[in-house]
């Protein structure tokens, strides 16, 4: 059985893909402070038998406002 699972964060009419360094994360998090946004996730599930089976949910989120020092705290 192979069980897989990924999500993705849409908010602002973008996606926001999985940061790779801190300058990223940072812009990423100011970019999403004090808004709403959709965490999108999916999971998919293969059996011995070769069935699959997808599920995809959608979560709304309001982050509250970060301030500089809330930023800094999430990067180290």
């Amino acid at each position: 059985m192979i069980i897989a699972a990924d999500t993705i964060v849409y908010s602002r009419k973008q996606f926001f893909h999985k940061t790779t360094n801190k300058a990223q994360a940072k812009k990423n998090l100011m970019l999403l402070s004090g808004k709403r946004h959709t965490l999108f996730t999916g999971l998919t599930i293969l059996d011995k038998s070769q069935n699959s089976f997808f599920y995809l949910t959608k979560t709304k989120i309001k982050f509250k406002v970060l301030d500089n020092s809330e930023i800094k705290k999430y990067l180290t």
